[in-house]
């Protein structure tokens, strides 16, 4: 329960709201300054003492109440009730949930702050409750004699006096919470509440709700749980499982027959030693003290966990624990110590700890508690109450509660065997409530912590995971002596139980978010080869250096996990760590090895829940070309069919991956002449013998040709040509079927270089992809005795280390065989041919393929890749371009639509991660928002994160108006994260100390397509209106909150200004309609913002005259004389006396800042002065001339609509075109601005297409957007 209460602590801080002020001070003298065994400053106020009930009974019920350690005036109170009957709430506040860890010692238990005390979030009163509990008595003991009923009474009686003492605690949420057979003393005390408060009664108690944590409730659900709990546990077999039931007919809670009962014995039987409310734990009791002949407790109880050693503090059952299979019925309910009868100790309890320090003359007198000689001794569970039940199920009382709106948790540790999760599951599920919230996961710190299933009515069923992936985790790696920036999990996933057919997989969190980064699969290729090979030597967390024996692992800055989550799977099984102990399992093939890496992936989720609502990608190289199209299908093929758990795959990435005899095997030729490898003659003469076929020589003529090309490349790598390779001439055997250029390939003396290397992750030369079986590395190799250009030692050393296996919990060598990079174990047959049919098959479905080449690998060369990918007949959307890593260029590429990408790394080999690790990381990293693949349309955002609490804070999207501007005017000039110094040369940045993201997540976006950084390949997209606007802003929010899952429940808002009050009304009527129509994600939009912004032609166009005479700046006759001819409409006039008039108040308002009325505006007076052709009024070409310099911020260009223009239907023109050929703006000086955002190093930094992309940033457009109105009004 312990573990329970941790996990719910920090549900609790989510699940609880919040409200109102403290008013008046608590009684004095019931603070408690100071605890016995406790030395430090207590981090927030305590308080104890009594509350009468009965002043001639002398009945009184004792309290403990413990403040907020966050704010008390605002908190939640929390009632706290532990279960029995009989049973003190100390037991909550001692050994689970309270403000402070015990630590037993000599005679005075010592005691630490609890980190997760639940008074970190809320206001904890521990009730000894009834009388006769813990520190609660009475003087007439006729009050011990109590039931349901009076115990709910009391309680209620208790909290109305309680509050008339604590007032200022009145408003705050108040809920009652507990566990076990608090399930019962909840629902009753619940009840008497809201009679109370039906009632009128005083003071009037704030109650929100209950929270019920594996609480008994019902005789049937409860008791019928436990067998088919047993099974799903695996603590029972499925035979003894369908036998019990046959003959007990599903009833277990009421056994129907003797035979059933016997069945329900042998059951019971099998959890003798077991620790029935954890049981995963252990138990611990004093074997010479359980009185075993006369105890009503079961054998299994009896037996369990016999021991001398002492008792943990914290190793208990006893006390917190409704009896196992006790039944939830009328009748009198025995006590723990009668149950117990003449037993001296409680089988897996030590109650010292709580027993010593609260019995204690000074702990009594310091806490206000009477002395023993009246309230009597402190006992964990007490036998001197006789507690009556009155009722049978809770369930009527749950239903009654709920239907009148109250919340109600209810949660479950999922490893309790006395109340199984799967009874109150049930019970939640049959007071038949719709089910708003389907079953899921929640997490802590990233990792899952149970699961959840919200009803309507405000019902919530949650689970708490017993375990997690505990024994997956790589805690330490030998040769590494530094700290793991991230988790790493390693381990097994069984295939075939019977066959023993085992895949290895190593996974490496994220360092960046694991909760959201990518789950990346990545695989190498062979086949045969293992993808630990990608670990070691190419994209993986380490860089390993070769020393004598055992490496020294360094960490990789270029690893992918910086982004990515990436699980490094060897397959198929006979692969690396892989194995199965039935050898015919070495015979596979494409479908065997894709069918088996799908089965691995759906049992890997299962095991990993909490990632499966991350974008999933499947990557790898070389013959992984072959694996991955194979393997995706597969997955698509499960998503089609309906398949569980459900994958979110994206996509795939492969790298010089085999795809197509014919391309792959034509392209090696004008490749080599390309590369400058062969001559041009030599070119022109294979061309014309073989007519262009080089994968299949048509004559001998050809074959004559091609091998005078192969004797150009004798000494040349063919992984990477501009890369030298070596190998000890001594060792290559001549009858190798290695062709000679290899043979003589780099024949060297000196030391192999340990990254130096062309074998494993490299499909052999030329070799062709067609059907049929596929030799192995070692097989091509024949008897050479080592390989040549490759010094696997590092990898080879290290993976077969003893110490380095247990670590990575990889099998011993003596079961799944010595680790090689690549195996001859397998029998490797590929069925599927050439792979061009997947891909169109899978892009066909909108699934992302990112195609990436070495540009000098002569084995898959990027000549072939480009050919196929452009075969597939896709509209290219993005020309043959380059692209950049720290503005130098990094390679070449061209987007097709369908989201497919081919992309070249510029002068690297065979395996980019490699040769290129910085220029692989970056086109592995990079992203942006596409909202049209087909046109290259993208939309670039700005995200800023709350200071003061990211994972609260509402999410605000910012839109600047124009149409047509960009919102880096807010980010720049109004509420951003920096205020901007303009200098010399680039601008400097300073803290915003009233910038918006100090309260809320911002996200300033460039909307629509063409504005600031947003921009499309098909200038057509310019041409743009309000509903197209809308709908690809709201596109790029569902794509967005895909990328930030982690923020969907934030609440969410829409800002904006000026012509946003057009953009923010139509978005978040969009917006309203996704979420009637159920689209996905669920935005959890709240409201919108605008400020000062355009609305309605009429109350809009009106509204300046009124304005301008309210403000005093025109006169009280010129006003009448306005209204009188114009008779109260200034808007689109056509009557020439009111136009007449109207330009007789623009002259008065020549000067004025229309912007801003009460500040001056300044703009040159010179040359570039106002053209008297320019649109703009007259006010506005006079306004503020001046020499001197423009403040930075002194503008009212940009973000501003333009003055007294219409709200109507129809084309809208931009800022540029209302200035028409003045070649200055008024106001403005935009080059700060302008400056920074045009900065190459600037755009590098905050991830924006260069320049060349889409021409210059500009706040504002020129004949770049067409804007088209369609609504007349908001």
């Amino acid at each position: 329960m312990i573990s329970i209460m941790n996990a719910v602590y920090l549900f609790l801080s989510i699940y609880l709201s919040f409200t109102n002020l403290l008013v008046q001070s608590a009684p004095q003298n019931a603070i408690v300054s100071q605890l016995p065994g406790f030395t430090g400053t207590i981090p927030s106020k305590h308080y104890a003492g009594y509350v009468t009930l009965d002043k001639n009974h002398g009945k009184k019920l004792y309290y403990y109440y413990v403040l907020s350690e966050r704010d008390p005036s605002k908190d939640p109170v929390v009632l706290w009730l532990n279960g029995g009957p009989g049973c003190s709430s100390f037991d909550g506040f001692v050994f689970e949930q309270g403000p402070f860890n015990f630590e037993k010692t000599g005679s005075m238990p010592k005691l630490h702050l609890n980190p997760y005390a639940w008074n970190k979030v809320s206001n904890m009163i521990f009730l000894d409750a009834p009388a006769g509990v813990g520190m609660s008595y009475s003087k007439n003991k006729s009050d011990y004699i109590t039931s349901d009923t009076i115990t709910a009474k009391d309680s209620h009686k208790f909290l109305l006096r309680w509050f008339k003492l604590y007032p200022e605690y009145l408003s705050n949420p108040f809920y009652i919470a507990g566990e076990s057979f608090a399930g019962i003393y909840i629902p009753t005390l619940s009840n008497q509440v809201i009679k109370g408060i039906n009632n009128g009664e005083k003071p009037t108690l704030n109650f929100k709700g209950y929270i019920i944590g594996n609480g008994v409730c019902d005789d049937v659900f409860d008791g019928n749980a436990f067998v088919p709990f047993a099974r799903g546990m695996g603590l029972i077999s499925e035979y003894m499982y369908q036998d019990t039931k046959k003959e007990c007919n599903g009833t277990f809670y009421k056994p129907p027959t003797l035979k059933c009962e016997m069945k329900l014995d042998k059951v019971d039987q099998h959890f003798e030693g077991l620790n029935m409310y954890n049981i995963i734990g252990k138990c611990f009791h004093g074997k010479s003290k359980i009185s075993h002949e006369i105890t009503k407790l079961p054998p299994s109880f009896r037996k369990l966990g016999k021991t001398e050693r002492p008792h943990p503090v914290r190793t208990r059952m006893f006390g917190r624990a409704w009896p196992f299979k006790a039944p939830v019925k009328p009748g009198y309910v025995p006590s723990w110590p009668e149950l117990l009868k003449t037993t001296l100790s409680s089988p897996c309890n030590d109650r010292g700890v709580a027993s010593i320090w609260l019995n204690k003359k000074a702990v009594r007198e310091a806490i206000h508690a009477d002395p023993i000689k009246e309230a009597g001794k402190w006992e964990l569970c007490t036998d001197r109450i006789k507690y009556n039940k009155e009722g049978e199920s809770m369930i009527n009382f749950h239903k009654n509660i709920t239907a009148r709106g109250y919340r109600a948790l209810i949660f479950s540790g999922d490893h309790d065997l006395c109340v199984p999760y799967t009874g109150t599951e049930a019970w939640t599920k049959s007071l038949g409530y719709k089910v708003i919230d389907e079953w899921r996961s929640w997490k802590v710190n990233g990792q899952v912590a149970g699961y959840i299933q919200g009803y309507e009515k405000n019902l919530t069923f949650l689970t708490v995971k017993g375990a997690g992936h505990t024994n997956a985790i790589v805690s330490q790696l030998p040769g590494f002596t530094g700290i793991i920036p991230s988790k790493h999990y390693a381990g097994y996933v069984t295939l075939d139980k019977n066959h023993g057919k085992k895949l290895y997989y190593y996974y490496v969190l994220s360092e960046r978010d694991p909760s959201k980064d990518p789950v990346v699969l990545w695989l190498n290729g062979g086949p045969g080869c293992s993808s630990l090979n990608g670990f070691v030597y190419e994209q993986g967390p380490f860089n390993f250096e070769k020393t004598g024996s055992m490496p020294n692992l360094h960490l990789n800055p270029y690893a992918w996990n910086k982004v990515s989550n990436v699980i490094y799977l060897d397959s198929p099984a006979g692969v690396g760590m892989s194995y199965s102990r039935n050898r015919t399992d070495y015979i596979t093939s494409d479908t065997i090895t894709s069918l088996d890496s799908h089965k691995f992936l759906l049992e890997w989720f299962q095991l990993y829940p909490e990632y499966l609502s991350n974008p999933f990608f499947i990557a790898g190289e070389s013959f992984a070309g072959i694996y991955i199209p194979v393997l995706s299908y597969q997955v698509i093929r499960g998503l089609f069919y309906g398949e569980k758990p459900t994958i979110n795959f994206k996509g795939y990435i492969i790298g010089n991956g085999v795809c197509d005899g014919v391309f792959d095997g034509n392209a090696f030729v004008p490749f080599a002449r390309g590369m400058g490898l062969i001559s041009e003659e030599m070119f022109q003469d294979a061309t014309k013998e073989c007519n262009g076929t080089f994968y299949s020589p048509p004559n001998l003529k050809c074959e004559f040709q091609l091998d005078k090309i192969d004797q150009h490349f004798d000494g040349l790598n063919f992984y990477n040509i501009l890369g030298e390779c070596y190998h000890d001439k001594s060792k290559i055997s001549e009858y190798t079927k290695l062709p000679m250029s290899f043979r003589k390939l780099g024949e060297t003396e000196r030391p192999l270089p340990v990254r130096t290397r062309m074998f494993g992750r490299a499909w052999p030369f030329k070799a062709p992809v067609k059907a049929g079986y596929l030799p192995s590395w070692p097989e091509l190799l024949n008897n050479t005795q080592n390989v040549l250009c490759n010094d696997d030692s590092v990898a080879s050393t290290w993976l077969n280390n003893e110490a380095v296996r247990k670590a990575v919990h990889a099998d011993p060598i003596s079961e799944a065989g010595k680790w090689e990079l690549c195996t001859s174990r397998l029998r490797y047959n590929s069925e599927a041919g050439s792979m061009i049919k997947y891909h169109k098959f899978i892009t066909g479905w909108g699934y992302r393929a990112l195609i990436f080449s070495g540009d000098h690998d002569l084995c898959v060369p990027y000549t072939g890749t480009e050919a196929w990918t452009q075969s597939l007949g896709y509209k290219v959307i993005d020309e043959w371009r380059s692209w950049k890593v720290d503005g130098q260029v990094a390679g070449y590429l061209r987007e097709y639509d369908k989201n497919l990408t081919f992309l070249t790394v510029k002068g690297s080999g065979h395996t980019v991660p490699e040769y290129k690790p910085k220029e692989a990381l970056a086109f592995y990293s990079r992203w942006y928002v596409t909202i049209d693949a087909l046109r290259g349309k993208k939309l670039y955002y700005y995200y800023v994160l709350s200071e003061r609490n990211p994972s609260k804070d509402p999410v605000v999207l910012w839109l600047n108006g124009g149409p047509g501007c960009s919102s880096f005017d807010g980010f720049v000039y109004e509420h951003g994260p920096f205020n901007f110094q303009k200098t010399g040369g680039l601008p400097k940045l300073h803290l915003n100390p009233y910038a918006w993201n100090k309260v809320s997540n911002m996200i300033f976006l460039d909307s629509p397509v063409g504005v600031g950084m947003s921009y499309s390949r098909d200038k057509s997209a310019y041409n743009t209106t309000d509903t197209k606007t809308a709908l690809d802003s709201h596109k790029f929010l569902l794509e967005w909150f895909k990328l930030y899952p982690e923020y969907l429940s934030n609440p969410f808002y829409i800002a904006g200004e000026s012509f946003a009050g057009i953009y923010i009304p139509t978005l978040s009527y969009q917006v309203v309609k996704g979420l009637e129509a159920g689209e996905k994600p669920t935005l959890n939009f709240k409201g919108y913002i605008i400020g000062n912004g355009i609305c309605d032609d009429a109350f809009d166009g009106n509204g300046f005259i009124p304005f301008v005479h309210g403000m005093g700046l025109i006169s009280n006759e010129l006003h009448k004389e306005v209204n009188k001819t114009c008779k109260g409409k200034f808007y689109d006039v056509t009557d020439k006396n009111c136009k007449s008039k109207l330009r007789k108040v623009d002259k008065v308002l020549e000067g004025l800042n229309m912007y801003n009325i009460l500040i001056p505006c300044f703009h040159a007076n010179d040359s570039k002065n106002m053209d008297e052709n320019t649109k703009l009024p007259l006010s506005f070409r006079k306004l503020g001339e001046t020499q001197r310099p423009l403040p930075v911020r002194t503008r009212m260009f940009g973000r501003a609509w333009p003055f007294k223009a219409p709200v109507k239907r129809g084309y809208v023109p931009s800022w540029p075109e209302i200035l028409e050929s003045t070649q200055t703006i008024p106001c403005i000086d935009d080059s700060v601005a302008t400056r920074w955002l045009n900065d190459e190093a600037v755009r590098v930094a905050i991830h924006a297409d260069p320049v060349r992309s889409y021409n210059r940033f500009l706040f504002f457009l020129n004949s770049k957007q067409n804007f088209i109105k369609k609504l007349a009004r908001c």
